[in-house]
């Protein structure tokens, strides 16, 4: 009873805060656009990983390009994976792909090839995919969902 009545206003304001639903304070549009793919690779991971698809960088690309509306290319996962290294386990595993007699390159169950030549008889082409997976033991978004729903 014996507070000024500046005080009984602060202490107003600082409960009528507290009670205030906290609003995020905007990013700049790189770092926007940035949170946006890391949010949709995290679900298209998500997507592959329930779906017991290989997460192949260009299945993920698609995914999150079409999530987004941005491009996702390479440089977007080094920039992500400089911020978090242990994010995400980024392997690469061996394609081979074998032309017909037409020269159309058969590679069963692939979406395409990253790299590597046609060999000098232009039979076979070897490449390399890149595959992109969580780490389970250093996760993201998913890990703390998973951790605060089963406390």
């Amino acid at each position: 009873a014996g507070e000024p009545p500046g005080r009984q206003q602060e202490q107003a304001e600082a409960a009528a805060a507290e009670t205030a639903p906290a609003q995020a304070a905007a990013l700049p549009p790189p770092h926007q656009a940035m949170l946006d793919r890391w949010l949709a690779l995290e679900s298209s991971l998500t997507f592959f990983g329930r779906r017991a698809e290989a997460p192949l960088l260009p299945r993920l690309q698609k995914a999150v390009e079409d999530a987004t509306g941005r491009s996702f290319q390479r440089r977007h996962l080094a920039q992500m994976l400089t911020l978090w290294p242990s994010a995400y386990h980024v392997s690469r595993r061996l394609r081979v792909a074998t032309e017909d007699a037409a020269g159309i390159v058969r590679s069963p169950g692939a979406q395409g090839l990253l790299g590597g030549d046609a060999t000098s008889d232009g039979r076979r082409r070897v490449a390399y995919e890149l595959v992109v997976d969580m780490n389970p033991d250093d996760g993201l978004l998913w890990a703390s969902s998973s951790s605060s729903s089963s406390s």
